[in-house]
């Protein structure tokens, strides 16, 4: 290629660029190609058939896919009516093909989707196969049809000679039949080299064993013929052995495909084998029990997804023992063992998804020492650690017993991803600089101009000058070419999501109240808005948001709002979302373009107050750009110049920061004082750390008692400590003063345990997972010996006036935590109030409600109701609730306090309403209507069993229930419950 060809090429892509973000035409660069169109196009003609005339193995790919995106334009909406006489049907399938050769299945499928209607057989078959619709009755595809069911090679084979047979009859009679003849032929041969059946039978070579599997590919609502690069080199590296293996992919590059292969595998060999799936995010484990769950299902193996909450169900309990797979955050993974003795034995692969998150300071030191007490516990367990980027992913893989050569490693991504970074050229003027220092850079300028900086309505003018401003006019710039997510690392401040929702608010208002609004979503921006002004009130941000066409979300929403969130943007409705890392940690989304606001979050204990996110959560970040099967490119756009250098080391790898364990990187500043200084670690010292780093110290007692068995002799205490210890990831890469000062703090802690075993007390400890200290204070101040533990019928107010007065606002501990919330809210909310709010959550108010009888920001109900009680209380309540059953293990405590903890979680005052929930229907203002219907048709019942038989059976007449006072999203997730009770 020569090039001349090579620069039009280039051009042609900054030309779709200004084409897309609808650039004023006299800002746009003189384009040479433009007046040479003609001669570009028959250019890319000849090197695209002079591809179709080489050997697959010889094709060069990176020039293929140069000719298809040159090709594209002449096809493409909105480009295509600037160039006359090219048969832009015919043009398509070849760019698209060119796609498919180089390995972009997915960009493949977007552009042959675009056109379906064509005349030759050999063009609908090839169409329908870039598409991966087999199902298209064609004298080819039947053929090929007949492969995939069967795995019977001799009909691909048939196939290529009906082909070879067509090009060589079309040879002298028609051109353009015979070269989509090349192109059917060239891609049949990347087919014989490249399919789900040649790519399953070199792991193992039998037709039956995974035909199952491959039927389940083919019939899915976007049926997979072929893998991506970065799975097939996966499977020929040995990612179905029994052996440990790690996993190093770009995001969206297809690694919850590779684990479902990977589960179907294991169940076909062994139904009894059980898989772990970890996933540090509530959110990923969510979208995997909408997407890898399902899929399991219908290849006939039941998965779990848990988590949030500590006390689990009896129902959770019973679907983990009858489940094949296991999806749980570590947390709740950690709390189910506590009840469940041994749960982790029985599982033979563990998949840790988003393994950087080792070192996370929130999650990973118990991600780190789940993983250690597993490695400790079953030596020939197949760990399978999967993380986008890693630098010392070695390490990581030999600590879990791989070896060098069971790690895969892969660049592939099926879109490609531009990095464009914001400049100042006049106050009312910006130009984007694309991927600066890559051959493929270019630039756009008048990106941003007075027209989108300057906005006017009527007599009314507003400059846009803050820094939040310029964020979003670019935000509301790139929605020309599609969805756009601005993120922002926190909620609130300057720099937060809050004020970038203000800002595109105010900029929304002086362009047009509705233009993003659309016939296709308007329907649901009433049903948002309807249902969320009862949650939160119709002044609420989010709501006069939505009224504005765009939505944002962040960790202080609870979390089914968030998922009904994240619902409406994978379907597409909303085109501009802003977030934080809530959203984009793990899960996949439609969005083509990311604006990032800020790199940097605040935090005290920083100077300057704020603190660079890493390169290794951007990396994460910015791979939820131009999701596969949906965009052919994603974007990032930069627009302050202070995170440009941060984010340039995101795009070039580079100062990529490796994972260390959460106690290395604590031990390892400690050892190098202590050693410089050359002072001892003892006893007064080891206090002193625990003072210093309490939150580490629990962790590691949390450990020591999922580790520790309750019939554990003093003797056996240390030696079991010491073999945790070297099974920790930080041990693993510590040097030789590093191990003995973790060994000699852990020893320390191990020690602490020793008075209660020695009283009988350990049990109860281990049984309800609090630290030693907090068991102190419960074993001092609460009386486990009342009569309301027993009783049959017990109010909610004689119960929280116990369990509150009598006993929680009694430690020390909880006043602390309830102090720091607080201070950190600048809120004055003492224990009476605290009661109060309590008991309207659970009698059915919502946020508002609770906001507006208290006198506080919603925003602090928020996060008292979805934090403070969600987790600190809950997980409290649970504990003191273990240990009443424990010391009272031959009286049955009452059912009514068993449940409670999960009642104050989700504000449910009722067993029928608890029992909706554990029994699927999530939405609590469906809950609450649902069993405000039941009631007032009088319906009683004995058990679940009876509920569930009831609700069958009375399907017809529950869908009728009233709808005038049931928000839309609510009344469809009644008929959803319905529908798989």
């Amino acid at each position: 290629m020569n090039s001349t060809l090579k620069t039009w090429i280039a051009e042609s892509e900054s030309w779709q660029s200004f084409i897309d973000l609808q650039i004023p035409e006299d800002a746009r660069a003189k384009y040479k190609f433009l007046p040479r169109a003609d001669d570009f196009y028959i250019s890319l003609m000849y090197n695209c058939y002079n591809i179709l005339n080489l050997p697959i193995t010889e094709i060069n790919t990176n020039e293929a896919i140069l000719i298809a995106k040159g090709l594209e334009i002449y096809s493409l909406k909105q480009k295509s009516d600037h160039f006359q006489g090219i048969d832009i049907n015919n043009n398509m399938l070849f760019a698209a093909g060119l796609y498919y050769l180089s390995g972009y299945v997915s960009s493949a499928y977007i552009l042959s989707s675009l056109y379906k209607e064509y005349e030759t057989n050999i063009d609908i078959f090839i169409s329908s196969l870039l598409r991966n619709n087999i199902n298209t009755e064609n004298p080819y595809m039947n053929q090929l049809k007949l492969y995939f069911l069967t795995g019977d090679k001799n009909r691909i084979d048939s196939l290529y000679e009906m082909i070879k047979a067509a090009e060589n009859i079309e040879f002298e009679r028609n051109s353009n039949a015979y070269i989509s003849c090349l192109l059917a032929k060239k891609i049949l041969e990347k087919i014989l080299d490249c399919n789900i059946w040649l790519d399953l039978l070199n792991t193992k070579d039998d037709i039956e064993y995974w035909k199952p599997y491959v039927l389940h590919c083919i019939s899915k609502k976007n049926p997979v013929l072929s893998f991506f690069p970065s799975q097939r080199d996966a499977l020929k590296n040995g990612i179905l052995s029994e052996r440990t293996m790690s996993l190093q992919m770009p995001t969206s590059s297809g690694k919850t495909f590779l684990t479902e292969i990977i589960i179907y595998n294991s169940i076909k060999t062994n139904n009894a084998n059980k898989i772990l799936y970890l996933t540090p995010f509530r959110s990923l484990a969510a979208e995997l029990k909408k997407s890898l769950a399902k899929d399991l299902r219908s290849l006939g193996i039941i998965a779990k997804t848990i988590y949030g909450g500590n006390l689990p169900s009896m129902d959770e309990r019973q679907a983990i023992d009858e489940s094949n797979v296991l999806i749980s955050t570590p947390e709740k993974f950690m709390a189910m063992e506590s009840l469940i003795p041994s749960l982790d034995m029985a599982y033979s692969i563990v998949i840790c998804d988003e393994g950087h998150l080792l070192d996370d300071g929130n999650r990973g030191l118990q991600y780190e020492l789940l993983l250690a007490r597993m490695r400790l516990h079953q030596r020939n367990r197949k760990f399978l650690f999967i993380s986008a980027i890693v630098p010392n992913m070695e390490m990581v893989n030999q600590w879990l017993g791989g070896t060098n050569e069971t790690i895969v490693k892969s660049n592939y991504r099926p879109t490609q991803l531009d990095y464009a970074f914001l400049h100042k050229n006049t106050n009312t003027n910006y130009w984007l600089d694309f991927n600066p220092g890559l051959p493929s850079q270019f630039q756009l300028y008048k990106f941003l101009t007075e027209n989108d900086l300057i906005l006017q309505k009527g007599t009314k003018s507003f400059t846009v000058s803050t820094k939040a401003g310029l964020t979003i006019a670019a935000a509301i710039k790139a929605i020309n070419q599609g969805s756009v997510l601005v993120f922002s690392p926190q909620v609130g401040g300057t720099i937060g999501v809050e004020t970038l929702a203000n800002a595109a608010i105010k900029q929304i208002g002086f362009k047009n109240d509705d233009f993003l609004i659309t016939d296709s979503n308007e329907d649901t921006i009433i049903d948002l808005i309807n249902y969320f002004s009862i949650i939160f009130g119709p002044e609420y941000l989010l709501c006069k948001s939505i009224e504005k066409g765009f939505i944002y979300h962040h960790g202080d929403f609870p979390q089914f709002a968030r998922e009904i969130i994240e619902d409406v943007i994978n379907n597409g409705n909303i085109k501009l979302i802003i977030c934080t890392t809530t959203l984009t940690e793990g899960i996949n989304l439609p969005i083509k373009t990311i604006v990032i606001h800020s790199t940097k979050r605040f935090n005290l204990n920083v100077r300057g107050k704020y603190k660079d996110l890493s390169i290794r959560e951007f990396k994460n970040l910015v791979g939820r750009a131009g999701r596969a099967g949906k965009e052919l490119k994603g974007l990032i756009i930069v627009p302050h110049q202070d995170d440009f250098n941060l984010i340039f080391n995101v795009m070039n790898d580079t100062h990529i920061e490796e994972i260390h364990g959460n106690l290395f990187n604590l031990i390892k500043p400690i050892t190098k004082l202590l050693t410089e200084g050359r002072v001892p670690l003892d006893d007064e010292l080891l206090e002193e750390f625990e003072r210093s780093f309490p939150n580490e110290v629990e962790a590691i007692d949390f450990s020591l008692l999922e580790l520790l068995s309750e019939e554990i002799g003093i003797d056996e205490l240390l030696v079991m400590v010491d073999e945790i210890v070297k099974n920790t990831y930080s041990y693993f890469q510590s040097n030789v003063e590093e191990k003995d000062t973790l060994s000699k703090i852990c020893n320390y802690r191990a020690r602490k345990f020793i008075p209660y075993i020695e009283s009988q007390k350990f049990k109860e400890i281990k049984g309800s997972s609090v630290s030693l200290s907090s068991y102190d204070e419960i074993d001092r101040n609460i009386d486990f010996n009342n009569d309301i533990w027993f009783a049959n019928e017990i109010s909610h107010e004689d119960w929280i006036t116990f369990i509150f007065d009598n006993s929680i606002f009694t430690l020390q501990f909880y006043n602390d935590i309830l102090l720091e919330f607080n201070n950190k809210n600048k809120v004055e909310i003492d224990p009476v109030a605290l009661k109060s709010i309590l008991l309207l959550w659970l009698t059915g108010s919502w946020y508002c409600d609770i906001s507006t009888y208290t006198g506080l920001d919603i925003k602090v109900i928020l996060r008292l109701i979805n934090k403070l009680f969600t987790y600190e209380l809950q997980s409290l309540l649970s504990a003191i609730i273990r240990i009443a059953e424990i010391r009272n293990e031959n009286i049955e405590i009452s059912q009514f306090i068993i449940n409670w903890p999960k009642m104050m979680q989700y504000g449910l005052d009722s067993q029928l309403k608890l029992d909706l929930l554990e029994l699927g229907l999530s939405d609590r203002v469906a809950i609450i209507k649902l069993n405000q219907y039941l009631h007032n048709i009088n319906f009683n019942y004995q058990s679940k069993g009876e509920l569930v038989e009831f609700i069958n059976n009375n399907v017809e007449i529950i869908r009728n229930i009233p709808t005038h006072d049931i928000p839309n999203i609510s009344y469809k997730n009644i008929i959803d419950f319905l529908d798989n009770i």
